[in-house]
Formats: structure tokens, sequence, C-alpha cells
């Protein structure tokens, strides 16, 4: 074995030239420098938010939309920045939008990434006005490249794939032996020099996969905004300071409702009395929750649920899973990973929209001794 420095940003850029390959069927060049320098900005924002700032951010949900709308204008650093990222997105959803235009119109197939599609969709539905006009296709571009970046509800994009392949990659060091049995597996599948790997038959890479996204919630804490009065039944009764027993929580309109995927995900009914643990073996011996399925994925949340699943786009939270399976069989097979001897090199997973590994001091990081495997 030969030892080799790695910067674990490769990950975050392979996740931003598959999000943008699949939205915009473009290259990531053709986003421009200037527009991946601002869309790289975003995230850190939320990072640096400080405590007032994150109360003032509860608050605003409570005022009425024209307050937001003015506050947007405001000339902060974090207004500027997402003003300048909107403009640029939007130009280039316009461009895009127009070149897919000129193709239909030329009789080319467009439908192979998102973008087509709703080209294609909004063309076909034209004559019927039910399709999207171009401009409101154009207008997503901004949502869609930042939640390609996020990775949190849309496109599952850069920072889900590579914070989870981060915090997988950080277990793998801290449990040298399952690391082995990982590899050995993936040796095995890889014997069979197939070009075609059937990763869906490899029960220990999707158990670690599974265990991921279960402790290592992307988005650990989520909020929606009632949009009518309902009465939310509770699958748990739960027992009031009185000794009064509730079955369900009534929620009025406009209210607003934190859903905690990270809370249930360790929830001690649910997933047992080690829920707080990462024991990949629980979906292996069958001991891991099977009833009662929110999520579209192995009954977690990761991807949220229901008709906000990754926006509605079915094969978006699958293709998340691919880009896992893929980047760990590479990796493990090529690389081994373990801790360094720094204790200053504690990782802590930290939320900043979604959740990723950080140093004590704050700084998003994953120092890991990475060796090549000859």
């Amino acid at each position: 074995m030969s030892k080799y420095d790695m910067s674990l940003k490769a990950f975050h850029l392979y996740g931003t030239l598959t999000s943008v390959e699949v939205i915009f069927g473009i290259s990531l060049k053709d986003l421009g420098e200037e527009l991946i320098s601002s869309n790289s900005q975003i995230l850190p924002l939320t990072a640096s938010l400080s405590a007032a700032s994150i109360l003032i951010d509860a608050l605003r949900v409570h005022l009425p939309s024209w307050v937001s709308v003015i506050a947007s204008f405001l000339p902060t650093p974090a207004f500027t920045v997402i003003r300048k990222n909107r403009y640029l997105a939007s130009q280039l959803g316009s461009r895009i939008v127009h070149e897919k235009m000129d193709a239909v119109q030329k009789g080319l197939d467009i439908d192979s990434d998102i973008y087509g599609l709703l080209v294609a969709t909004g063309h076909l539905e034209a004559r019927k006005s039910a399709g999207m006009s171009p401009d409101e296709i154009a207008g997503q571009a901004p949502l869609l490249l930042i939640a390609g970046h996020n990775g949190v509800e849309a496109v599952f994009g850069v920072h889900l794939t590579a914070n989870a392949v981060s915090f997988a990659l950080l277990e793998l060091a801290r449990n040298l032996e399952a690391q082995d049995q990982l590899r050995a597996e993936i040796q095995v599948m890889f014997s069979e020099k197939s070009t075609n790997v059937a990763y869906d038959n490899m029960p220990l890479l999707n158990a670690f996969i599974k265990e991921v996204f279960r402790i290592f919630s992307a988005g650990p804490i989520k909020e929606r905004m009632a949009v009518r009065d309902v009465l939310i039944p509770l699958k748990e009764s739960i027992t009031t300071a009185l000794g009064e027993q509730i079955t369900a929580i009534p929620v009025s309109k406009g209210e607003v409702v934190i859903v905690a995927p990270a809370s249930y995900h360790r929830l001690v009914s649910r997933w047992g009395s080690d829920a707080h643990e990462f024991k990949p073996s629980r979906w292996l011996d069958c001991t891991a929750s099977q009833t009662d399925a929110l999520g579209p994925y192995a009954n977690l949340l990761t991807f949220l649920a229901g008709g906000r699943t990754c926006l509605g786009i079915p094969s978006s939270w699958r293709f998340a899973i691919l880009e896992m399976q893929v980047l760990l069989f590479e990796l493990v097979r090529k690389f081994s990973f373990a801790l360094p001897p720094d204790s200053d090199s504690v990782v802590q997973p930290r939320v900043t929209g979604v959740l990723m590994p950080t140093l004590s001091n704050g700084k998003r990081s994953l120092p890991l001794c990475v060796k090549k495997i000859v």
C-alpha cells in the first residue's frame, strides 16, 4: 500500500457535475466560473449565522410576505450573494430553455435531462394551455441549482451524496473489520468481471448505505407550514404532566410544523434499544423497522415522504442511492481508510442547511489516513 493525501472536495465536485448533467443536460464548465463560485457561497451562509440571525429567520415566517420581499433587497453580504446567484441562475435557465426550444423546432431529442423533459412537455401541452411556459421553466433554475447543491428537498445532488459518502468513510475508518468485510464483498463482485455491477445484490454495501442515511440524516430538521386546519394522529400517544393522554395534535392553517427525520431515525420504539448506535447489521438480521413505511427508501425519512418527496421526481432519490453505491464500491475497492492519530482531528456532524462533517473549530473537514491498495 502507498499513502495518499486526498481532498474530499472531489466528492462535492462529482456531485455538482452529476447534478448539473441530470438537471440541465450540460457539463459543469458550461455553468461558468462566476455562477459556480456564487453557488458555492450559498451553503456556507447558513453555517455562519449568528444567534440573532437564526432567531430573525424563525420569526420571519410569522410576518407578512411583503416584509420578506423588502428585506431581500437589503445590502447585507448574505442577500447580496443570494441576489447575484438568483440572477446568474435565471440567466442560465433562460439560455438553456431557448437552446432546447430551438432543438425541439429542429426535431431533436431533448428529453434526456430534467430541463429537457420540462421543455418537451411544455411544447406538447402548449396548445392545451396546460404546460409550463418557457419563462416559468427558466425561473426554476435558481431553485433546482441550489437544490442540486444542497441535496435536501429536490434533486439530491452534491451535498447529500458527498456528505453521506464522507460519513460512510468516517464510519469505515472507525471500524476496520467492517471495512475489510465490505471490501471482500466488493472484490467478489468485481472478480466476476461483469461490465454491469449488480449493486442492489450486495447486502453489506446496501446495509451500510442505509445505516449512513439513518444516522446521518442529510436534513435533520425540516419546517412545513399547514395550508389548512388538520388533526395529526399520533402513532404513539403522549402523556402530559397532568396525566392526560394525547392521541392527536390539532394544527391550524398557517402554523409551522417541525419535521425531524433525525429524531425519527433514533426512535427506540422503531429501531430498538441500540437506535443511537451505527450498526449496519440491523439491516441484515431484520431488526430494522419494517412497518408503517414513511419514506420511499428503507422506511427512512432521508428523502422525506409524500407529495414532497424529491419534489415529486420519482427517480431522483434512486439517483442518489446509485451515486452512493458507485462511489463506495470504487473507493473501498481501491483505497483503505483509517482515523488520523491527531486528537485535534475529531470529526463532529454539524447542521449547515444539510448535515456535514466538521472539526471542533467548525471548519468543514474530514481528515482521514488514506492508502492506495496496490
